[in-house]
């Protein structure tokens, strides 16, 4: 820093110092809190600090209980996909099992409502009106309903 000293003799006080931080303001506060935060970290890990290893200790175990926190947490929304998972597959057996007990009359009018070959074989139109019932938006009550209808 400069200071207003006439020649290196006469000492006329510092000019306008600038240390980098901004004018006086929230944004000044920010950049005092992050030098403090900084300098407050420097000293805890000096290896001069005799805490050292109980600051590092209570810091990563407050990571590992935060990380075990969201694991347990994703543990039961992944818990609920399988089951949710799991329910769909037993509607879908179900919904199979339905598909193959249809009267050859109700399999007639499907193939005609959802308009699949005719010429195709019995099992090549079960298969396809199961891909268009599977596809279709909506739940699986109501597909397995709709099949109902046709019994």
């Amino acid at each position: 820093m400069e200071n207003n000293s006439e020649w290196n003799r006469l000492w006329c006080g510092p000019k306008k110092w600038s240390c980098g931080l901004m004018n006086e303001y929230e944004g000044q506060n920010k950049q005092l809190n992050q030098l403090r935060f900084k300098y407050l970290c420097k000293i805890l890990m000096s290896n001069v600090n005799f805490l050292k290893k109980d600051v590092l200790k209570s810091r990563l175990t407050t990571e590992i209980l935060k990380q075990y926190n969201k694991d347990v947490m994703y543990m039961g929304v992944l818990e609920q996909n399988f089951e949710s998972l799991n329910e769909g597959i037993k509607q879908m057996d179900k919904l199979s099992k339905k598909l193959l007990q249809l009267p050859t009359t109700a399999i007639r009018d499907l193939v005609i409502l959802f308009m699949i070959d005719e010429d195709a074989t019995d099992v090549q139109q079960l298969h396809l009106i199961a891909d268009i019932i599977k596809n279709l938006r909506g739940s699986m009550k109501l597909k397995v309903d709709f099949l109902d209808a046709y019994m």
